[in-house]
């Protein structure tokens, strides 16, 4: 790891700083400082609100002569009743003595809240301004003896903490490829009276345009300028506007910087040429994004792979080598947290239920459980289990969803449901899928009792008919979305997104797009709540693409061409293999390689 500004002597300039700059390699700090600089100036000094209603008294001041007479001396009391003459008297003067209390001081707000623009239009270099902005807003609420939150335009209601860098690099992984419009701005003004009220001293806006409406007491707007790299920054607050001008440094710097990776860490799970890969099948990944899983080159057995998170500086784990007997041959496979499970095809006509249920059964005839061994993808498989009953879920070649029950009495395979299309695990006890049904497409789920939550009319079923589905969290509240492929007038294939944007309607969102030069290989979710986009590589079989209602965004180039793939829904992560036998596990969601493997040179002809 490079050396930071912990141990780096600071310019006098950028001292006040430290505790931030200390976050960063010591390559980065120049640049991070020169722009905390030249943007301090215009922030000018923190204002906070003083707070609305009536001063509560403190104690006593003083006594004075005018006052309400419920804060009437009580020794004047005393001549009323002894003497009520006097008493009278002296109220006629303006004699008499009240106790002045004291007023207790109105107590500024000091709590800063600013919302990011987050959107296409704030993407890339304008990023920069916005880690700037962070760390200066940071500083300004401590020297306030405040606090600092903050949150993102798309997500009206939900604030962050400010206190390490891993807060600031959640700030550079949030991406939105829509605009923000009045309804979030709206749902914001509403969320910040209700919930925070008189207890913000602060509020700033910054994306690209600089609009001060109340709650908003500072707006900040950031733009590219037309020629040259610079970014133009305007700050506008109780009607004046301020400009300041960040060239911006080059690209072996600013990349680092957007991609959150301050500290220059090495490529993240890179391993010598020790572990040969299989090509024949593709990787399988963990819902959670944790492991994947790849055979091992001509053995029976199969690798492991912790997959480090994202910013992650930890030094890998060496992969886990699992084998099971010579003979025996996957045919279905899914994770059961970090532990690996598979169906295999045991010898003397056997299925093994390996790492899932102990001793064999018999396998049933292809009619009843269609599972041809040697293909590129292990079948669809879940393991439900409520108590000490185990329920397996595999989706056969015909489109059968099958299960076998192991409680007690083993059991199976039984048929739960024909022209199945696709299949996801929602939690330890549910599965959700899509099936075709009287000419058209429904979603259903299943838990370990059989019992059905939840059943939704998708449509029609189209000619050429694929399903992918959408992340199983989301179907852990409903219908969770996914994705319909349809041939068009023109034999091209059309792909139509179903939102999971309500609870119980499938039908609430809804778009298409076709891919000339490409084809689909996945539905993984977006920072919006409830939207999905398609993960497509394109005819050279090295580049990857984001298809979205918007646009089509460049995703990741591989080093060589994909063999083999695997995208999950849940946690957005493709795992591919290439043809040089690399493993590559790459987040679409924050743009980042996650975990590199380099395979051995081993060669055997059936790989």
């Amino acid at each position: 790891m490079d050396a930071s500004a912990s141990n780096v002597t600071l310019p006098s300039a950028l001292r006040a700083w430290h505790p931030w700059l200390s976050w960063f390699a010591a390559d980065l700090v120049s640049a991070v400082g020169d722009m905390l600089t030249r943007l301090d100036p215009l922030l000018g000094r923190f204002h906070a609100r003083p707070q609305a209603g009536d001063a509560e008294p403190d104690g006593v001041e003083d006594l004075r002569r005018r006052g309400s007479y419920d804060r009437l001396l009580s020794t004047e009391w005393l001549l009323a009743t002894e003497l009520p003459d006097e008493f009278l008297r002296r109220a006629a003067g303006g004699e008499h003595l009240f106790l002045a209390p004291r007023p207790r001081a109105r107590r500024s707000q000091r709590l800063i809240v600013a919302v990011f623009d987050a959107g296409p239009w704030q993407l890339g270099a304008p990023r920069l301004a916005h880690v700037a902005l962070w760390i200066l807003l940071a500083r300004r609420a401590v020297q306030a003896g405040g606090a600092f939150r903050w949150g993102v335009a798309h997500e009206p209601g939900v604030l962050h903490d400010a206190l390490g860098p891993d807060d600031l690099q959640r700030l550079l992984r949030v991406r939105a490829h829509v605009v923000a419009g009045a309804v979030q701005t709206d749902a914001w003004r509403t969320w910040l009276d209700e919930h925070l009220g008189d207890d913000l001293g602060e509020c700033w806006r910054v994306g690209r345009v600089a609009e001060t409406a109340a709650p908003v007491t500072h707006a900040v707007a950031i733009t590219q300028a037309l020629h040259g790299d610079v970014l133009d920054v305007q700050l506008r607050h109780q009607g004046t506007a301020r400009h300041a001008a960040l060239p911006l440094a080059g690209a072996d710097v600013t990349v680092p910087l957007l991609r959150g990776r301050f500290d220059h860490a090495p490529p993240m799970g890179v391993f010598e040429r020790s572990a040969a890969l299989s090509l024949r099948v593709a990787p399988l990944l963990s819902d959670s994004g944790d492991h994947v899983a790849v055979p091992g080159l001509g053995k029976s057995g199969i690798n492991v792979f912790r997959v480090p998170k994202a910013g992650s500086t930890q030094a890998n784990k060496p992969p886990r080598h699992l084998q099971w007997a010579t003979r025996a041959e996957p045919l279905a496979g899914a994770f059961r947290g970090k532990n690996l499970g598979l169906v295999l095809s045991a010898p003397g006509s056997m299925l093994q239920f390996w790492q899932l249920h102990p001793g064999h059964v018999d396998r049933p005839p292809n009619e009843a459980f269609d599972a041809p061994a040697g293909g590129t993808r292990w079948l669809p498989c879940a393991a439900l289990r409520h108590g000490s009953s185990l329920r397996v879920y595999v989706l056969d070649a015909s489109r059968q969803l099958v299960y076998w029950m192991f409680a007690g009495i083993d059991r199976g395979p039984m048929l739960l449901q024909r022209d199945v299309l696709a299949m996801v695990q929602v939690t330890p006890h549910r599965i959700a899928y899509v099936a075709e049904a009287d000419g058209a497409l429904w979603a259903h789920s299943a838990n370990v009792t059989q019992q059905e939550p939840m059943k939704h009319n998708l449509g029609p079923r189209p000619d050429g008919c694929a399903v992918l589905m959408g992340a199983a969290s989301r179907w852990r509240m409903g219908f969770g979305g996914c994705a319909v492929a349809r041939t068009g007038g023109a034999g091209e294939t059309v792909w139509e997104v179903i939102e999971s944007t309500t609870r119980d309607v499938p039908s609430a969102s809804r778009w298409r797009t076709a891919l000339p030069n490409g084809a689909v290989i996945g539905l993984v979710p977006t920072l919006s709540v409830g939207h999905s986009a398609l993960v497509a590589i394109d005819g050279t079989r090295r580049k990857l693409k984001l298809v979205q209602a918007t646009g089509t965004t460049p995703l990741f180039t591989a080093p060589a061409p994909i063999e083999r793939h695997t995208v999950c829904p849940t946690s957005g992560l493709v795992a591919m293999l290439t043809s040089e036998r690399q493993l590559i596990v790459f987040s679409a969601l924050e743009n980042t390689v996650r975990l590199t493997v380099q395979g051995g040179t081993e060669h055997a002809p059936s790989a």
